[in-house]
């Protein structure tokens, strides 16, 4: 008789000690693979989150851990102006292989005492909590300083073909965008969009001027003049330089405004970036940083008078910079390559430097989940210690009743592998069976219980989150939103799929196996004469 037909007829001679090793292991892997189909879930519904986040990224300084590490006052801004990255580094990063295009920029202060601001239109009626003054200023922008209307919308870039076409928010309607050359040579050329052109009456070849001013504030503080908008007159303004433009491209925004993403301050701080966009001044950055640089030499020759005047604040001039403040602008092939480009930037960035994303718009919802995936790898590394633990203690236990058979089968001369086979034989087939059984009733149990505990989770951690979504500034157009828990539980999805079978048969493998090992050595050291006398 083969191994295969002594093990059937062994389960069937034994039915209830079989029955009852099938109940024990049905029970211990319903555990685990209602685990493995919560773990999987969870996964699951956070990669398909993070395919709703935009694939960009700017960059960002641990301010807090720099100057706790580096012993620095809390309003100590030198981390900010001596330690940031260099366009060297910028563009280390932006040729990782995750990015598709980037962009680093600078954003010098323009004035100007003919050109408008573009009012940006929307249904004021539709936003809540702003006053009046909170929507004048998204419509209009920056008050007007003086006889100057504040241009503070202009970005100098290195990317010839603007990086915001690529990322989807402005799409160039007519003309064209710059060129290497005239990034490289300081070309005085201009894109800027259609709202802005129309109400400047400006066109593709139209040319325009901008200012450049640095004023005296420490005199007109020392004369008793605390409206600063005084310096740009005479005799308080010391430095001013006016640049012409010529217009090469004109665009218009791709966005549309959605009323129901963002409340409050958050749709506040949105519209005004849509403002801020409408009136974009796109030119080349190094007519940008020449430009910075003037005005920093300017800032430079009063720096004294400065820090006397702000001496009692703790003003210590950190913000003249030596060379022009640059920024940074990241897309990415996939959202999902976001945190593998984290941990590859960081080795190319100064200290305490780092990328940031748009995923802060899910933190609530991915605390939340995470919260739950600890306690799935809980339970399952739970229910897997306690399953091959009791297979252990249960198999040994049914060998050593059955003792007296193995020693006659030893002494008829059969083989302890042809033993060992029938036994194993046994313990696989109703291992099958009890785990076939587990994993369908597993996921129905995974499906029942981790849905209401999710939202339950969600719920409250969204009530007691009390901080606003943390979205970089530069990112503000690109936030998502925040998920209601009902488009968290429409992405969560509890059941099988071909991850999950895997996992679970693989665990269940594993598991089995190593229950084995012991009651399979139990079985090798018996001897004949020992078992039956």
């Amino acid at each position: 008789m083969n191994a295969f037909k002594r093990a059937t007829t062994n389960i069937k001679r034994q039915p209830v000690k079989s029955g009852l090793l099938l109940v024990l292991i049905f029970i211990l892997g319903t555990v685990i693979s209602a685990a493995i189909a919560t773990r999987t879930a969870i996964v699951v519904t956070e990669e398909n989150m993070m395919m709703k986040l935009p694939a960009v990224a700017t960059l960002e300084v641990d301010h807090l851990t720099a100057i706790t590490e580096l012993e620095l006052g809390p309003w100590d801004q030198s981390v900010w102006s001596t330690n940031r990255p260099t366009e060297m580094d910028i563009s280390a990063v932006g040729n990782l292989p995750y990015i598709r295009a980037f962009d680093f920029y600078s954003r010098p202060s323009f004035f100007s005492t003919e050109l408008q601001w573009a009012p940006l239109q929307f249904d004021e009626t539709r936003i809540q909590g702003l006053d009046n003054y909170a929507i004048n200023q998204i419509r209009y922008g920056t008050p007007s300083q003086g006889r100057h209307q504040s241009i503070f919308t202009v970005r100098g870039v290195y990317n010839p073909d603007i990086t915001d076409i690529e990322a989807g928010l402005i799409t160039l309607t007519q003309g064209r965008t710059f060129t290497a050359e005239e990034i490289e040579s300081h070309h005085q050329v201009a894109v800027i969009s259609q709202e802005f052109a129309t109400i400047n009456h400006l066109y593709i070849g139209a040319e325009f001027t901008l200012e450049s001013l640095v004023g005296n504030i420490a005199k007109l503080n020392r004369e008793g003049i605390f409206d600063w908008a005084y310096r740009f007159d005479e005799p308080f303004l010391i430095h001013e330089e006016i640049i012409e433009f010529q217009v090469i491209g004109i665009f218009d925004i791709d966005l549309e405004i959605d009323y129901d993403l963002l409340t409050g301050w958050e749709m506040f701080d949105y519209l005004q970036k849509l403002s801020m966009l409408n009136n974009h001044i796109y030119i080349p950055v190094t007519v940008a940083n020449e430009v910075m640089r003037n005005a920093h030499a300017a800032e430079l020759e009063i720096a004294d008078e400065l820090e006397e005047m702000f001496a009692a604040g703790g003003w210590d001039g950190s913000h003249l910079e030596e060379t022009p403040r640059i920024d940074a602008i990241f897309l990415l092939y996939d959202p999902r390559m976001l945190e593998d480009f984290m941990e590859a930037a960081e080795l190319l960035l100064p200290d305490f430097w780092g990328v940031v994303d748009t995923s802060g718009a899910f933190g609530s919802v991915i605390a939340s989940m995470d919260t739950m995936l600890d306690m799935a790898d809980f339970i399952l590394l739970f229910a897997v210690g306690a399953t091959i633990v009791t297979l252990i203690l249960t198999l040994t236990l049914l060998l050593r009743e059955r003792r007296t058979e193995i020693g006659i089968y030893m002494a008829l001369g059969d083989k302890k592998s042809k033993i060992l086979s029938q036994f194993l034989t046994e313990i696989f087939m109703i291992t099958t069976l009890g785990l076939m059984f587990a994993l369908f009733t597993g996921n129905l149990l995974s499906h029942t219980i981790s849905q209401n505990m999710l939202e339950t989770t969600l719920l409250e951690q969204m009530e007691s989150e009390t901080d606003p979504t943390m979205i970089p500034w530069e990112l503000t157009l690109f936030n998502p939103g925040n998920m209601t828990v009902e488009e968290v539980t429409d992405l969560y999805d509890t059941s099988l799929n071909a991850q999950t079978i895997l996992l679970f048969v693989g665990v269940s493998f594993v598991v089995t196996l190593v229950a084995t090992i012991f009651p399979v050595w139990y079985v090798m050291k018996l001897e004949p004469k020992k078992v039956l006398l």
